[in-house]
């Protein structure tokens, strides 16, 4: 049916539930100032209630790694895809700061599953020499999804309301779940719809030297992944690349209504030129690491963390919008593109029967760096009227993750050297 391409068919389908996932996510940022103004909050309130959502989401996604490698990743997504579509229409019913701060973490907490449930698919779905370009594919929705949703958004809220933009984004994805039921399958051998040439390819590249490994008990596998300094450095290194994508996600549409004087539509527009920009930089320099570096991924992820800097200081120094707009694109683009090869990372870092369970250990540094990004941006803005000295923290945490990715880079070059696998073969199995 699919001409040996049901993978790609696969990874299209995680790309749209991860769209749907971050919609359901930038719809809070967009309705900010009037949930502000009808809830009568401060900037550290909403930043307060910004971070419910990364709360929920961080104390989830190493639960929900260990999950997907001990059960099915496809149900857990399923179950998880209902559960937040039906908090995303309870967001819009919320009635008070103390019930909008509950409800955002208990969404936050059923989203959690999501990347480790990806990675785990792709694992098992994509050969070695794909995985740099698919992961920064399904990555790529995360901001393809604010540049949908953050226009669309801004229109629903403008013609129907705030709580009008929760209750439409919670039936699609309850619709979206009952198909995901029918379309995907964990592993290749499961789908009716496989063809036994693409088949036997995929066996071929990601089993061979896996075949005799055994399942590991619970206790085994949550010992592996927390006392393993590979993964205590990957997550770290995550942490400080995800603090200035956390910050737009909670506030930059907040920030061209209050830093340059946009009006709740027009923010909604701004803010998508950032959140494309980023969509294309896992894609790009995750297909650059895949064909051109053949297989390396940390050499960019040092590069790409470094140029990040300038442009964040860039961004909200420069007088004229039209700059500021272009080097927010920019510190987009390179942060987002070192977010997509640290996954692309964890899969070749890792054996496949950790490989969740080490994304998910990774995601909730990032989560935590989601936790007090918004925080630090509020309680910023409350005390010095500024954006600034926030964005200058993020940008050093940039910086502060290329230094630690010398380690992860010398630490794939010890794996590659070991396993004698050139570029385009390095999965390898490490911890």
């Amino acid at each position: 049916m699919f001409n040996n391409r049901l993978r790609w068919f696969i990874l299209g389908w995680l790309f749209i539930i991860t769209l749907v996932s971050y919609m359901d996510r930038v719809n809070l940022s967009v309705a900010v100032p009037l949930i502000m103004k009808e809830f009568h909050l401060n900037a550290s309130q909403i930043g307060v209630v910004i971070s419910g959502l990364t709360i929920g989401y961080t104390i989830m996604n190493f639960p929900g790694g260990f999950l997907a490698d001990r059960f099915s990743p496809k149900w857990i997504l399923v179950i998880a895809l209902i559960l937040w579509s039906l908090l995303t229409i309870a967001t819009g019913l919320a009635w008070s700061f103390a019930s909008l701060f509950i409800i955002r973490i208990l969404f936050g907490a059923s989203e959690g599953p999501l990347g480790p449930c990806n990675t785990k698919i792709v694992s098992q779905w994509m050969l070695p020499r794909e995985r740099g370009t698919a992961s920064g594919l399904w990555l790529s929705a995360m901001t393809l999804g604010m540049v949908v949703g953050a226009p669309l958004s801004a229109y629903i809220i403008h013609s129907y309301g705030w709580r009008s933009v929760f209750y439409i984004f919670g039936v699609g994805g309850i619709g979206l779940a009952l198909l995901t039921t029918y379309l995907l399958q964990s592993k290749p051998e499961e789908h009716p719809w496989i063809d036994k040439h693409e088949l036997a390819v995929i066996r071929e590249h990601n089993y061979p030297e896996k075949m005799s490994v055994q399942k590991e008990s619970s206790g085994k596998l949550l010992l592996a992944v927390f006392s393993s300094p590979l993964a205590w450095l990957l997550a770290l290194t995550y942490f400080g690349l995800t603090a200035l994508y956390w910050a737009n996600v909670g506030w930059l549409p907040t920030y061209f209504v209050k830093a340059r004087g946009s009006n709740i539509l027009s923010s909604g527009l701004y803010s998508a030129l950032p959140y494309f920009s980023a969509s294309l930089g896992p894609v790009i320099i995750g297909a650059l690491s895949d064909r051109l570096f053949k297989g390396w991924r940390s050499p960019l992820l040092i590069t790409v963390s470094i140029i990040t800097v300038p442009f964040v200081f860039i961004a909200v120094n420069a007088a004229q919008l039209e700059t500021s707009l272009i080097a927010f694109c920019l510190a987009a683009f390179f942060d987002f593109a070192g977010i997509g090869l640290m996954w692309a990372l964890s899969l070749e870092l890792f054996p496949k029967e950790r490989v969740a369970a080490a994304s998910g250990f990774m995601l909730m540094w990032g989560s935590a760096a989601g936790i007090l990004s918004p925080i630090i941006t509020g309680v910023i803005l409350q005390n010095t009227g500024s954006f600034n000295h926030a964005y200058y923290a993020f940008a050093i945490a940039a910086l502060f993750s290329a230094i630690l990715a010398v380690g992860l880079l010398l630490r794939e070059k010890e794996l590659r050297n070991l396993k004698g696998l050139t570029g385009a073969q390095a999965g390898v199995s490490g911890s």
